[in-house]
């Protein structure tokens, strides 16, 4: 079907007034390493090995394994405020994302959380900001990259009910990278 991009104006920055909030493309954060990314929607993305997970699991695993669950909000709490939001205990951003290698053809693997449960599919403000973390070299979500699942600018994030495509343009040349735009893909198709 013909392909639609949805484009979200003024995504970066959209709550913390950057797209980067700590500055930092890499932040590490009780001995885990992140990479905390406001674009459309804040996150906090972490390798899903380096909590012990393949990121393979589905939600309910996830959910179930309260050790873990506790762990992530954790990491959670300080995000919010190395990224300037403060006391985020109660408020629902920013959003944990588990990133891993994609295993059926995306360009990357993501289980994002609402925060306090894995999401069963993917939200489209957290896949904006799931591959634009992606694209941004020196974050954890570049290194699980896969290059074939990533083409023409379109990087296909493998999630628990399928798949995600967003088509990102950024410019990495200058001191701070920029995202020139970043596009939910969808499809349409002529019925009558």
């Amino acid at each position: 079907a013909a392909s639609i991009k949805l484009t979200f104006l003024d995504a970066p920055g959209a709550v913390t007034g950057k797209l980067l909030p700590t500055g930092n493309l890499l932040d590490r954060i009780q001995d885990i390493e992140t990479s905390c990314v406001d674009m459309a929607m804040p996150v906090v993305i972490m390798a899903a090995e380096a909590l012990g997970k393949t990121g393979e699991e589905d939600p309910q695993e996830l959910d179930a394994d309260r050790a873990l669950m506790q762990r992530i909000e954790s990491i959670r709490l300080e995000a919010g405020k190395r990224m300037g939001m403060g006391d985020v205990s109660r408020l629902v951003v920013p959003k944990p994302v588990l990133v891993s290698r994609p295993k059926r053809g995306g360009g990357i693997t993501s289980r994002y959380f609402t925060p306090h449960a894995c999401h069963r599919a993917h939200a489209v403000t957290g896949a904006l900001a799931v591959g634009t973390a992606a694209v941004l070299p020196g974050t954890v979500a570049s290194r699980y990259v896969e290059p074939k699942g990533f083409s023409g600018g379109v990087l296909g994030i493998e999630h628990p009910a399928g798949r995600i495509d967003v088509d990102l343009v950024t410019d990495c040349s200058g001191a701070a990278p920029v995202v020139e735009r970043a596009s939910f893909v969808r499809t349409a198709r002529r019925i009558f």
